[in-house]
């Protein structure tokens, strides 16, 4: 699972934060995103950003490895491998915290922002 969240987001919970210090001093809070996605689910609505249509196959993580630079491999593994998931139910709870943004959303905008200060390529819809 992937629990991306948006940089406004995060931005709201520290802003909640400090009007209710007294709140949540020494608390442990998750600030992500409403919904977590699956790195599938994932796939294919970026292929989508890219007018394409996500082909996946499913190959082991040493496959994985062996098809890609031992960097990009060490980066995927450090990623994906815990498959987060975080609840919001505490921050809701004691901040009143409310994500606006959908993982999706978050890298999307990030997608958006490297294309349009040209660090991608890419075309992206």
């Amino acid at each position: 699972m992937l629990h991306h969240v948006h940089a406004d987001d995060v931005a709201q919970a520290f802003e909640r934060a400090v009007d209710r210090r007294p709140r949540v001093v020494g608390a442990d809070l998750n600030i992500v995103s409403g919904s977590a996605m699956s790195a599938r689910g994932f796939a294919t609505i970026a292929a989508g950003w890219f007018g394409r249509s996500a082909v996946l196959e499913d190959v082991s993580w040493q496959q994985f490895r062996d098809a890609t630079s031992a960097e990009d491999a060490e980066l995927s593994w450090r990623h994906l491998h815990r498959s987060h998931y975080a609840s919001i139910d505490k921050a809701r709870r004691l901040l009143g915290y409310a994500p606006r943004f959908e993982p999706e959303d978050a890298v999307h905008q990030a997608l958006r922002w490297l294309h349009d200060h040209h660090r991608l390529s890419l075309p992206l819809t």
